[in-house]
């Protein structure tokens, strides 16, 4: 019997304690799910600016090709000229 009373005793301690935490509990499940979408915004901020990189690294990419080409294209006209101009 006098088991039975200390069992019961423990359980309802248990049981305190659990229904006592369930503030904290909140608290930290809330706090979860704020970091959870801090990580998800910078995530998603983080792939913008991938993207936007990309895309400036692919228009950079013509911009270097095309000034090559007119490079190239006003050096032969260079290359031409010496060859035609007269030789001392």
């Amino acid at each position: 019997m006098m088991n039975d009373v200390e069992d019961e005793v423990e359980e309802q301690q248990a049981e305190d304690g659990s229904v006592n935490r369930v503030p904290e509990l909140k608290r930290l499940s809330e706090d979860i799910d704020k970091a959870t979408n801090t990580f998800i915004n910078a995530t998603l901020e983080l792939e913008t600016a991938i993207q936007q990189y990309q895309r400036a690294e692919a228009k950079l990419g013509g911009a270097v090709t095309t000034i090559s080409k007119k490079v190239d294209t006003i050096n032969q006209h260079i290359d031409k000229a010496l060859e035609n101009a007269p030789q001392n």
